[in-house]
């Protein structure tokens, strides 16, 4: 009996063994429905709020600021084919929220200053812009701004297929544009590839972070993040932070099961 139960025993311990070293498949979870994980730019949108504000002699401490401004990630999973959507449409409503509840009292008070500063009235500028009052004539024109700058962004959604691998305690999803999940207690991680992950905390300058995200390809969410980095002034050792204080470099995108 003992000798049986020793064979039998060693045939597990070598079954195990031949699976993670080949990746043969076990028992698969059902890894199929639909996810949404948030990326949080808010910490990079104070950094730039500060530093564009700072450049025309404008001093204000983003701490105090309320709200979030948010990128959403749409992924469903259905029989092998996955759809993988980044939704600007609810990036462009927390930004527009955050800056209408946050900038729009200092760029009244801001433009009253003005105002005065050139031998105005308030009353005789908002006849002359055909305005009834100073937060009236600020909020159509920082709307106006925000559309001219949302007009240039459209949900961007990938299709195609994906496959699940599983290994003793991991799960695997791959889509096959590269981006590889891990199932972890019912919800999926992306993680940044861990090649990246070095150039990225190597990277010098802004130049060196384009180069790392062109070489491997990287999200364009974060992509875009990267140029409006260069636009508002935002330097690499910013950005950097910001990506270690999301915990992407480290912890990855929680994709929450729905």
């Amino acid at each position: 009996m003992k000798k049986i139960v020793s064979v039998l025993l060693a045939s597990a311990i070598m079954a195990s063994f031949a699976c993670t070293s080949t990746g043969c498949m076990l028992s698969k979870p059902d890894v199929d429905g639909e996810y949404v994980a948030e990326l949080d730019l808010t910490p990079i949108m104070k950094s730039a709020f500060e530093t564009s504000l700072g450049d025309q002699g404008i001093d204000i401490d983003a701490d105090d600021f309320k709200g979030e401004v948010t990128v959403l990630y749409e992924l469903e999973l259905d029989d092998g084919e996955y759809s993988l959507t980044i939704d600007y449409d609810s990036y462009v409503e927390s930004y527009t929220d955050y800056v209408m509840d946050n900038l729009l009292p200092v760029i009244e008070e801001e433009l009253v200053e003005q105002v005065e500063a050139y031998g105005y009235t308030e009353e005789e500028f908002l006849e002359m812009m055909g305005y009834s009052s100073i937060e009236e004539y600020c909020e159509d024109n920082i709307l106006s701004a925000i559309d001219t700058f949302a007009g240039d962004l459209e949900n961007e959604t990938v299709e195609g297929d994906y496959k699940v691998s599983s290994g003793i305690g991991s799960t695997t999803v791959k889509l096959d544009n590269g981006t590889i999940l891990y199932f972890e207690k019912g919800n999926l991680v992306g993680y940044i590839d861990e090649d990246l992950v070095d150039d990225i905390r190597d990277a010098e300058d802004l130049d060196d972070l384009k180069d790392a995200f062109e070489d491997a390809d990287a999200d364009s969410s974060l992509v875009d993040v990267l140029d409006m980095c260069d636009s508002y002034g935002i330097s690499a050792e910013d950005f950097v932070d910001w990506l270690d204080d999301c915990g992407l470099l480290d912890d990855g995108l929680v994709y929450e099961a729905q």
